[in-house]
């Protein structure tokens, strides 16, 4: 190793042990303002954050419960980070090398990866921004208009899935026969896929009845608690509870099929993981969906990913 290289890895362990130790304070913080600060903290975001000055008592149970999450994984993501930086780097250096490996064996590397991953990169910066915006308040009524039910976004996120899915059906039909391919398997699951995101889209405008107005079936009247033809909405407690590990199986089960990829190529995986580029995508998603939880968040960024991966797979 050279000396410059050298004084890399040092530089690079000093400064992972810094975030850790950093994330490592921002846990106890968090978990402070859940004990003896709490009031301070609602007070301060009845003031400060909410729109119409008040927070109800679900609302306060929600932050209670976000702080607590918040604040467990900043403690142990700063702990591993701190205590064992070379391990940490080794990985992430690892992992670098692995999603570059993949992106050239899948997507051919060159300006569609690049534009794939600077597509996922943007949409998982400004989806969030947009969002926590119009919820303090701080746009003003300029991005009302489009956030809530039947509006721009929900709508773009239903159209987003159906047509994921679509573009998926088509994919499936046309993949060209290879070794990982010449099997029936890949199409079948590349058409379940399909078939989820169009479902995903479809409960999203109530299968329609959003659009034309009809009335609810009698059986699903009395058993949806909103009224609505879907399925999704037949429990919202239900929902809330499955959202987070929903989204945390997701992103693990990517990331168990890229380290499976990084040593078998050409496998069935290749024909359904989704390309590395996705990576800004996948990360957001684990943010808003399995440590600060943001429902409707978490579906604009499940509906970006589903239309970027139809577009992305090859």
């Amino acid at each position: 190793m050279t000396t410059s290289s050298a004084s890399n890895v040092r530089k690079a362990r000093v400064l992972c042990r810094s975030l850790g130790i950093a994330a490592v304070l921002m846990g106890i913080a968090f978990l402070v303002l859940v004990g003896p600060l709490f009031d301070q903290f609602l007070a301060f975001a009845e003031a400060h954050l909410s729109t119409d000055g008040q927070i109800t008592p679900e609302g306060a149970r929600f932050a209670r419960q976000e702080l607590v999450v918040i604040g467990i994984v900043s403690l142990v993501a700063g702990t591993v980070a701190a205590a064992f930086a070379p391990s940490v780097i080794r990985t992430a250096r690892r992992l670098t090398e692995v999603g570059r490996s993949l992106s050239n064996d899948m997507l051919g590397g060159g300006r569609w990866s690049t534009a794939l991953f600077a597509i996922s990169l943007a949409l998982s910066v400004l989806l969030p921004m947009l969002w926590f915006l119009q919820l303090t308040g701080v746009s003003g009524n300029a991005l009302q208009s489009v956030y809530g039910e039947d509006r721009l976004l929900e709508n773009l996120t239903a159209i987003f899935f159906v047509v994921a899915g679509l573009i998926l059906l088509w994919k499936a039909v046309s993949l060209k026969p290879s070794a990982a391919t010449r099997r029936i398997a890949p199409r079948v699951i590349l058409v379940g896929i399909a078939l989820a995101f169009v479902f995903f889209g479809m409960e999203e405008i109530s299968w329609g009845q959003r659009l034309f107005d009809w009335e609810t079936p009698a059986f699903l009247a009395t058993a949806n608690e909103q009224g609505e033809t879907n399925i999704h909405n037949l429990s919202n407690r239900l929902n809330t509870i499955a959202y987070r590990p929903g989204a945390l199986a997701f992103v693990v089960l990517v990331c168990m099929s890229w380290r499976a990829l990084s040593r078998r190529a050409g496998t069935l995986l290749a024909s359904i993981s989704p390309p590395p580029a996705l990576a800004p995508l996948i990360a957001a998603i684990l943010a808003f969906g399995a440590v600060l939880l943001q429902k409707e968040l978490l579906e604009q960024l499940g509906a970006a990913f589903a239309l970027c991966y139809a577009v992305g797979m090859r």
